[in-house]
């Protein structure tokens, strides 16, 4: 097949399907009525929609020939690839797997964090973003309509020190939030977001994956990433690949989950056995309340645990280079710090008796 038979993406519109293209897929997703996919020629992309037949044909990474294909309008508020048609696979299609490729393997087309916090980059059309994580929130667990949602918010800078904000969802989050935790200050971590969208929350733009199409990269062996960590270290020398490092990220589960999912439970007895400080969940009735425990107690800011009066400590030595006998007999005395607690703050606690098949327990 001589390469003057074939076309290139650029050349497609609605009014001619006679057409025959040399692509790479470089994004494939399934949805439950449809194929869909990204392609890139030789010089440049378009997203096509494929029908249920051609997935043994197709996978991502691969390069095909395509031909008798139809030629449709993209239309819709949001569109991945920002072209004006739109690959429709027919029963007649055709695809031929080939190996030559001249074209790059991702045809990354980046845009300036500047333009992005500008509001010069819209909503209507994916982008591409690369940058390195300079802060990290934690992974958030949540209920989304009775199902579990993932969500993670960080922040990327650029090569001219501009930053942005970023929200990954789901496996996204997933993804980040594993690699960070198990690569902590093994120096930078750059990221490539593509097909992502911006999107505006509380009039600040942020970078988002889509629900489709969007694909993450992570200090991956890339040319773009290789680069620009060298370009990183070469502008602001190795006091950057501090800057960009020292990340850590936690799991925050919905207070339902945390409370009954991921806590151990035990039984009262077990509780009985306990050496050492635990989280655990206990389900049992509660016979009785304590009253004469009192319902609160004043703590030391520092370290939460009771704040005694001076007047209860029997051998209460010179605690800040004076004789005890000055000491107010208000003051109260943290046994734990050592030391005088000049403001204490109430904390709630209610003494119970819990019982449940195993044992009593106070």
């Amino acid at each position: 097949m001589s390469q003057n038979a074939l076309n290139f993406i650029h050349e497609t519109n609605t009014q001619n399907d006679c057409l025959k293209i040399k692509v790479r897929i470089v994004r494939i997703w399934k949805q439950s009525f449809s194929l869909d996919m990204i392609l890139m020629d030789e010089k440049g992309t378009i997203k096509a929609k494929l029908i249920h037949n051609f997935e043994r044909f197709l996978a991502e990474g691969s390069i095909v020939v395509l031909s008798n294909f139809g030629v449709a309008e993209n239309s819709g508020n949001y569109r991945i690839i920002n072209h004006p048609c739109k690959l429709n696979f027919y029963h007649t299609t055709t695809v031929k797997k080939i190996e030559v490729f001249g074209g790059p393997v991702y045809g990354f087309g980046f845009v300036k964090f500047h333009d992005i916090n500008n509001k010069k980059i819209g909503d209507e059309f994916a982008i591409d973003v690369i940058g390195g994580v300079v802060s990290c929130g934690n992974m958030d667990v949540y209920d989304r309509n009775g199902k579990e949602g993932k969500r993670i918010n960080f922040e990327m800078q650029d090569l001219e020190g501009k930053v942005v904000n970023c929200t990954l969802w789901d496996n996204f989050a997933q993804e980040l939030s594993t690699f960070v935790n198990a690569n902590k200050n093994d120096g930078c971590v750059i990221i490539i977001i593509q097909f992502a969208r911006v999107r505006l929350w509380k009039g600040i733009p942020t970078i988002q994956n889509g629900l489709f199409g969007s694909k993450l990269f992570i200090n991956d062996n890339l040319k773009d990433i290789i680069d620009f960590k060298k370009r990183l270290i070469s502008k602001s020398g190795d006091s950057s690949s501090q800057q960009f490092s020292q990340l850590s990220c936690q799991t925050i589960y919905s207070m339902r989950d945390e409370f009954l999912v991921h806590t151990k439970r035990m039984s009262v007895d077990e509780i009985s056995e306990v050496r050492k400080e635990l989280k655990c969940v206990v389900l049992g009735t509660i016979k009785s309340i304590k009253e004469e425990e009192g319902w609160y107690y004043l703590a030391c800011r520092k370290c939460n645990c009771k704040a005694i009066p001076k007047s209860s400590i029997v051998d209460l030595e010179d605690m800040d280079g004076s004789d005890s006998n000055d000491v107010n007999d208000n003051t109260l005395f943290c046994r734990t710090c050592q030391s005088v607690v000049n403001s204490a703050v109430p904390r709630f606690k209610v003494v119970v008796r819990v019982q449940d098949g195993t044992v009593i327990y106070k």
